[in-house]
């Protein structure tokens, strides 16, 4: 098939791309595979090198709970193309499939806003968007039959597919469920050999059991789209709209690692929030999802877990005193994770603690030229914006307060618990609205190894000053 220019368009630039560095790799010695095919051989070959059998199984179809009827141990659900799971296949391929899954997605959004309208169901591949956008690709993928699935297909998206930095999310283990509610075995002590002679009698030890349920919670954001919205139909404001559905899951889900809590005492789940904003709040505020750092830290007050700062501003006392209340769960500092909030962060930076930008201001990761935080003790910090600066000397909220928190957790005693990775998908709104809803949702939970005397693993300093 002769592939011409005008066809390929933005296309051309990828190949110009490939050619530079395999130009590039020649020059230096490496024996990389050239791409000597036109671009539609290698997008041919995409499904199998991700292991699958066809374009529609890349690209998702079915409901997202199926099995692949042609391979049941897959999904029906699309692939993640810039998982770790794919490094093997070319970044340039992955890309093309990345976008022509956009595409798709955003063809189909139009087919919906159309058939609502009219009544009548459309076809994606009879859009506006797909004639302008989707029909040239294909046919300079040579993969023109594909088009006929594309009415079936269940496109989903991946947070690592957007390209927004990590979140608070990524410092911990993820733990896949394979139901909403799991219980997740531990142990809360750790096995000591001991001295024993040649005839002595054999005794075992065995761990404490311990064990805590996570129940798997809905985070859904709704972004409403307009009628002329998706009439215009420009890509770059589909991506927007499905960037901004993300975020907002994004930021729900930091918000509530940091400030959750679903102590129930009634009968609504949260209307027992240590916040008693948050308590009055409706109970579709997702920081009533489950309990996070701070509620963990507060409970836990018994047994040595928060240190009061007295209302003065942070300080290497401060610092050094919430490390060693920690005890022995502050020994391995590389397991550690500060997480402050902007005050306190922007006070550290400036030098609000002399000692600390003394250590910290020479060299290329110097804090007076990168403007970021250096570890602290050989501990890592994190900035968030969901660190409360509106909290009394408890540690909960106060009106007209400026008091704020720092937090210190020991990242391996914690997991993220996914039922369901994020999806963005949309729906129709109000019948006598003139709209549809991009919706994105993520299933999961904090999962949290119980606190006690001989496990603090969050450790909080509150009465903090924010200036």
């Amino acid at each position: 098939m002769t592939i011409e220019k005008r066809d390929l368009g933005e296309i051309d630039k990828t190949l110009d791309q490939v050619s530079q560095k395999r130009e590039a790799e020649i020059m230096n010695g490496v024996n990389a595979p050239a791409y000597v095919k036109g671009v539609h051989a290698h997008v041919e070959s995409l499904p199998s090198l991700l292991g699958l059998l066809d374009f529609k199984h890349v690209m998702g179809f079915g409901e997202d709970s199926e099995r692949n009827p042609d391979d049941p141990r897959f999904l029906v659900k699309s692939v993640n193309f810039r998982s770790k799971d794919y490094r093997h296949v070319p970044e340039e391929l992955r890309e093309i499939g990345l976008n022509l899954k956009k595409d798709i997605h955003a063809a189909q959004l139009q087919a919906f806003m159309i058939g609502r309208k009219t009544g009548v169901p459309t076809n994606p591949c009879e859009t506006p968007y797909f004639k302008r956008y989707v029909e040239p690709k294909l046919k300079a993928y040579n993969i023109t039959d594909f088009a006929n699935w594309i009415p079936t297909l269940n496109t989903r998206f991946y947070f690592e597919e957007f390209e927004i930095d990590p979140g608070l999310d990524a410092f911990f283990e993820e733990y896949p469920m394979q139901s909403r509610i799991e219980a997740v075995p531990g142990a809360l002590n750790r096995i000591k050999a001991r001295l024993e002679t040649d005839t002595a009698t054999f005794g075992a030890q065995a761990e404490t059991q311990s064990q805590y349920t996570m129940t798997a919670q809905n985070c859904v954001a709704h972004v409403d789209i307009t009628e002329d919205l998706i009439q215009d139909a420009q890509p770059a404001m589909f991506e927007r709209l499905r960037k901004q559905a993300v975020l907002g899951v994004m930021r729900s889900k930091e918000d509530a690692l940091i400030n959750g809590d679903d102590t129930i005492t009634t009968s609504v789940q949260g209307d027992g929030h240590m916040d008693s904003d948050i308590a009055a709040d409706a109970a579709t505020n997702f920081n009533k999802a489950f309990k996070g750092f701070r509620k963990l830290a507060l409970a836990n007050s018994a047994n040595g877990s928060v240190y009061n700062n007295s209302g003065n501003a942070v300080s290497l006392t401060t610092i050094a005193s919430l490390i060693r209340q920690g005890g022995k769960f502050s020994k391995d500092k590389a397991d550690l994770l500060w997480i402050l909030g902007p005050a306190i962060a922007n006070f550290i930076v400036t030098g609000g603690i002399p000692e600390i930008l003394t250590i910290q201001n020479f060299g290329a990761q110097a804090t007076l030229v990168t403007g970021g935080l250096a570890p602290i003790f050989g501990i890592k910090p994190f900035e968030s914006e969901w660190v409360r600066e509106d909290l009394g000397a408890n540690g909960v909220y106060a009106s007209a307060s400026t008091l704020t928190t720092i937090l210190l957790v020991k990242k391996s005693r914690f997991l993220i618990g996914k039922r369901a990775g994020i999806r963005v998908w949309a729906t129709p709104s109000l019948a006598n609205q003139d709209k549809m809803l991009m919706t994105a949702k993520e299933r999961f939970v904090l999962g949290a190894t119980p606190q006690s005397a001989t496990e603090k693993s969050a450790m909080v300093a509150r009465n903090v000053a924010t200036s």
